[in-house]
């Protein structure tokens, strides 16, 4: 028997400027992780998600789209690097990360030793500051320039994109010496939509969408919700993965399982939803979830550094720990997972 494992959500590498270009063939490094995980026994699937730009050039540069034996591959802006794009061809560097860039107004003005109230010195700080420094940020790109429509014919789904308002942005906050520096909401949201509206546009080959969502769970069903409208209107359906699940199995029936067109999925992994030792809160997600809701992930890089491991073992740590909070066999329940994973690619 060759059992299979699949992937549902993992990456190139931990972030997009760890890869060097012109040294690494992210192919032969797919392929090879494939051929290790590879027995007379079992077998692999791989979903490989896509978090920038970058990661296009180089599944491009070599030529990962052509000949996928055992995996996938999505194509997306993670929100943590959504701070890149812009949809003003026009702009300049320094009015776009004026106008995306969210401050801790609490931060600022203890740093600047004046009360939180008083705005006009902490926004004249910050508008000195980031014309002080914008031009070491990232450089800034327009998003239909980098993602026309014929780019997503290459892909098999969307992914990994969503909204996080937790974060914050590293790479700027170390330049301007803050801590508190995020993507505002409203330029997440222009994003993640803008990915959507080319999922319900490119049905055909894009068969599903990974979404991301940190302290964002009610904006990111706000999203998906008018996106389900739109389907509906269009009498066609899509299906949806909420890559690793930190909400409520209430949430989930009330909210997604109620749209109409699109079919919702929860992803689980032992890194996030099944680390152990489990919450309350995770125990009932869990034991509550109907299997035919359920797929599973590793969320790794297949570039990882982490000394031994190995992905069907992950996987097959997420599913016992699935298993036991549910009356099914291993082998049962990852048949159940491999079926709902096949429907949503047929």
């Amino acid at each position: 028997m060759n059992a299979l494992y699949v992937d549902a959500h993992c990456h190139l590498s931990s972030d997009p400027w760890t890869l060097n270009h012109d040294h690494v063939d992210i192919k032969d490094t797919i392929d090879d992780v494939l051929q290790n995980e590879t027995s007379s026994e079992s077998k692999l699937l791989l979903n490989i998600m896509s978090t920038s730009h970058l990661d296009h050039v180089l599944l491009k540069k070599c030529n990962a789209f052509f000949n996928k034996h055992s995996y996938k591959i999505g194509i997306g802006i993670h929100p943590w690097y959504s701070y890149m794009y812009t949809f003003d061809r026009n702009i300049t560097k320094l009015d776009h990360y004026l106008s995306i860039l969210s401050f801790d107004y609490n931060e600022v003005a203890k740093l600047l030793n004046v009360q939180v109230n008083e705005t006009g010195k902490i926004e004249k700080f910050i508008q000195q500051l980031v014309n002080k420094t914008y031009q070491s940020y990232p450089d800034v790109y327009c998003i239909d320039d980098l993602y026309p429509n014929d780019v997503f014919f290459n892909y098999d789904f969307i992914g990994e994109v969503g909204l996080d308002f937790a974060a914050n942005v590293k790479k700027i906050a170390d330049i301007t010496s803050l801590n508190e520096i995020k993507v505002n909401k409203d330029h997440q949201v222009k994003i993640l939509q803008f990915f959507l509206n080319k999922l319900t546009s490119n049905l055909s080959n894009l068969k599903f969408i990974s979404i991301h969502s940190v302290k964002a769970s009610q904006a990111t069903f706000d999203v998906i919700k008018h996106t389900d409208e739109t389907l509906q209107q269009r009498n066609v359906k899509a299906n949806i993965v909420l890559h690793s699940y930190t909400g409520t199995i209430e949430q989930f029936n009330q909210q997604y399982l109620k749209l109409k067109n699109i079919n919702s999925f929860i992803s689980l992994s032992t890194f996030i939803n099944c680390k152990m030792p489990l919450t309350k809160k995770q125990r009932k997600l869990i034991s509550s979830l109907d299997t035919k809701h359920m797929l599973i992930e590793t969320d790794v890089p297949i570039t990882t550094n982490r000394m031994g491991f190995k992905f069907k073992e992950n996987l097959e740590n997420t599913l016992n720990v699935i298993r036991n909070y549910k009356k099914i066999t291993f082998e049962d329940l990852r048949n159940e997972i491999n079926k709902n994973y096949a429907g949503i690619m047929d």
